[in-house]
């Protein structure tokens, strides 16, 4: 009669690269190893990107927001890993958002993944009193792929407004403009900010924009 004790698994792995602390293979055993358990293993490096991450399998790339596991419990963002896999972890880029008009001119990094109008105009310091409009809070966007922009005008001085703007998540490349008179300036404002490549405007509705 022979007793076999298996003292390391070698055959099987998965390999970490990227923005992690420690990269590399991981051994896998008989115990499922999903791949938050993996990350812990390897540690992750500074600026790394957990909605960026990469799972190669059979030669093909899945997309991974780890983040959507942590913070909804979504499984299929934390899968278990098999023998073969490679998992890379990307960096964040930087993003910004830009402001001007009567809340002042700069650029804002966001400081979080759904930071907020709201957010961000508290952050600036809030609206100029003596000189903002509380209608004339107008957000920018261009829409990736296309040479359009989205303009959506808040008029902050209604209390149903002041919800959608809490609602309302900012963007990467955004611009926030605060004019003194929305209906007066409104194309002095178009002019000013828009590229002469944009050739066409599509003004949507906040509620609209709330529920993308």
């Amino acid at each position: 009669q022979v007793d076999l004790t298996i003292t390391a698994f070698n055959a099987h792995h998965a390999t970490l690269v990227g923005a992690v602390g420690t990269p590399g293979r991981v051994s896998l055993t008989n115990i499922p190893l999903t791949l938050i358990d993996a990350l812990n293993r390897a540690g992750l490096a500074e600026g790394a990107d957990l909605e960026g991450v990469t799972l190669r399998r059979g030669g093909r790339d899945y997309a991974i927001d780890v983040t959507q596991y942590i913070e909804r419990g979504v499984r299929r963002q934390n899968p278990a890993l098999r023998s073969g896999d490679v998992v890379i972890v990307g960096t964040q880029e930087p993003r910004r958002v830009y402001t001007f008009g009567e809340i002042g001119v700069g650029e804002m990094a966001l400081s979080a993944r759904d930071m907020s109008l709201t957010s961000l105009i508290a952050q600036r310091g809030g609206l100029d009193k003596l000189r903002a409009d509380a209608r004339g809070v107008f957000v920018f966007r261009a829409q990736p792929g296309t040479e359009r922009l989205s303009v959506y005008q808040f008029a902050l001085g209604e209390p149903s407004m002041l919800v959608l703007a809490q609602a309302f998540p900012m963007r990467d490349g955004d611009l926030l403009f605060v004019t003194r008179d929305p209906i007066t300036r409104w194309n002095d404002t178009v002019s000013k900010v828009l590229s002469p490549v944009v050739t066409t405007i599509r003004a949507q509705a906040v509620v609209e924009a709330v529920n993308n």
